[in-house]
């Protein structure tokens, strides 16, 4: 009832996030969380690490566009995806931005800080 902000997110990641990557560590290879910007990133990535040390991770904090390595030290992939598919075909012009912005980088990965996160659409 009373719960803050940050004790929700802290719930989400130590509760929901952590059980789910102890229970089901050998059938899961990656984590892709949306609405990052509302989550715990650090929190949630260290549960993750914890029983899955080499899974893939991706947070979507509402940017699409450009793609660029938003979670430096904590996601593996950029979390691109097209817009709205019920307003949009994947193949809109709308969403050419998130293909160009990875065909400019150097090898597809895009580097922040210097932590690699590789562009995906």
């Amino acid at each position: 009832g009373n719960a803050s902000e940050h004790t929700l997110k802290q719930a989400f990641a130590e509760k929901v996030v952590d059980e789910y990557a102890e229970r089901y560590r050998s059938k899961l290879s990656g984590f892709c969380i949306d609405l990052g910007e509302v989550a715990d990133i650090p929190r949630i990535h260290s549960a993750i690490r914890r029983h899955i040390p080499n899974a893939v991770i991706s947070f979507s904090d509402g940017l699409r566009i450009p793609l660029n390595n938003n979670n430096p030290s904590y996601e593996d992939f950029t979390f691109g995806k097209p817009f709205e598919l019920d307003q949009y075909k994947a193949s809109d012009c709308v969403n050419y931005p998130a293909v160009t912005s990875t065909e400019a980088t150097a090898n597809g990965y895009f580097i922040n800080r210097g932590y690699k996160s590789l562009g995906h659409v």
